[in-house]
């Protein structure tokens, strides 16, 4: 069984991500993760049709792929997401950020509806990996293979993340995937500056726009990521 053609195109029309398009900060990356199940993709799907973005916990209780890491007492951290979390917590004046406040903010704030941030997929469809593509069973064209995809989507996808920013306005923008490095460019309509080591930075319209590593970068430390957030935190201009 494959997802249906209309379920397909309704996300890549309509879905961002998580969180709260009304807050002061977003975070964009290039797309969601998955384990590549058709089946919970499917689920996935029917739950983001006609929408752009979904409470990351309420709107996902029954996805268990997803869910586990925003339930009980201890979920597991979230390889990107606590990353992430680090970031925003240095950027709003946390001291000290230890793992129990990361595991915390997933769990109970990360990607809610109300909240101050939300998170953001630059590209509608998941994926397992980059060099994995699971869509070609799909009855559409463009789907055959990642490159036609990429060719037919992106463009597209670009010029409709410039509306939502210019629509919105949110006060900090931070991309992370040096990969897309030109991608970020062309959404935020500038040219970035270095900051710092591997971080960069954009303003444009009264909007703050930084472009940081994944956070699956290898080698990587979480004082590296403490870093990013108080570099921001030093730039702002609000």
């Amino acid at each position: 069984m494959c997802i249906s053609k209309e379920l397909i195109e309704n996300r890549i029309n309509n879905f961002w991500g998580y969180g709260n398009l009304h807050s002061d900060f977003w975070f964009v990356s290039m797309e969601e993760g998955t384990s590549g199940y058709i089946d919970e993709l499917k689920e996935r799907f029917i739950k983001t049709k006609n929408k752009s973005v979904l409470d990351c916990k309420e709107d996902m209780l029954d996805i268990p792929e997803h869910i586990r890491y925003y339930s009980g007492t201890r979920p597991p951290l979230q390889s990107t997401i606590s990353k992430l979390i680090r970031v925003l917590l240095n950027i709003i004046g946390k001291q000290n950020v230890n793992t129990e406040d990361i595991r915390r903010f997933q769990r109970d704030k990360f990607g809610r509806l109300d909240g101050n941030h939300c998170s953001l997929e630059f590209m509608p469809l998941p994926v397992p990996k980059t060099d994995m593509w699971i869509y070609d069973c799909v009855d559409i064209t463009y789907l055959s293979d990642r490159e036609s995809y990429n060719s037919k989507v992106m463009p597209e996808r670009i010029i409709l993340f410039k509306e939502l920013i210019n629509k919105n306005k949110p006060k900090v923008v931070i991309f992370y995937s040096l990969n897309y490095f030109k991608k970020w460019e062309m959404i935020s309509d500038s040219v970035f500056s270095s900051i710092g080591e591997r971080i960069w930075l954009s303003r444009s319209k009264n909007m703050n726009f930084y472009i940081i590593p994944h956070p699956q970068t290898f080698g990587m430390k979480n004082s590296d990521w403490d870093n990013f957030g108080k570099s921001i935190k030093e730039t702002l201009t609000f």
